[in-house]
């Protein structure tokens, strides 16, 4: 199998200027290619008469938090969400295809450690977020980009694990995803 057979006899490249993304492209072809070459990566993983190797990347993806703004503001509520995710059952809505790395140096650079000091404890996100001032019922603002994220699953997927965590200790996550122009808007330099 080659890239002829996956995506048929050319493969185009488009330079495009800031403020163009894919959405505003003609991303239907390119999705259903990319779903074709992965039902045949697929079909030959499970083939016991072909060897496949898999090697990692060094590519870190993460949720992220403004540090600057309630209720993350303040430290115990970091902790808390934390402590409140199961990242078990993220990895394996990756399907294979990710490693829990919680430090900011990848696998296999020198100074990984291999430490991922966090595994979903509820009891203690709900503590840690009670110290914060976050009680049962509250309401926190997420905000998920778009699209599919790094080992094909959608960003909205993976937001939605991280919203049922916190929904068993009473948080509610509420999460946005913002439009191409939103987007295209909040990387646009403000006039003076």
């Amino acid at each position: 199998m080659d890239a002829l057979e996956v995506f048929g006899d050319r493969i185009e490249w488009h330079t495009m200027g800031e403020g163009f993304t894919w959405e505003t492209q003609d991303k239907d072809r390119d999705i259903a290619a990319a779903q074709r070459a992965w039902a045949r990566d697929v079909d030959l993983m499970a083939n016991p008469d072909v060897s496949l190797v898999k090697v990692l990347s060094t590519l870190l993806v993460y949720a992220s938090v403004n540090a600057t703004m309630p209720p993350f503001d303040n430290p115990d509520a970091r902790q808390a969400l934390r402590y409140a995710i199961n990242y078990d059952n993220i990895v394996t809505l990756l399907g294979g295809n990710g490693e829990l790395v919680q430090e900011i140096i990848p696998i296999g650079f020198a100074g990984h450690l291999g430490n991922n000091p966090f595994t979903q404890d509820l009891e203690k996100a709900k503590e840690l977020f009670a110290n914060a001032g976050v009680t049962e019922g509250a309401v926190i603002p997420f905000t998920v980009a778009t699209g599919t994220g790094p080992g094909g699953v959608d960003w909205a997927t993976i937001a939605a694990s991280i919203q049922a965590d916190l929904a068993q200790i009473g948080i509610c996550l509420l999460y946005t995803s913002p439009s191409p122009r939103d987007r295209t808007r909040s990387r646009m330099p403000s006039s003076a």
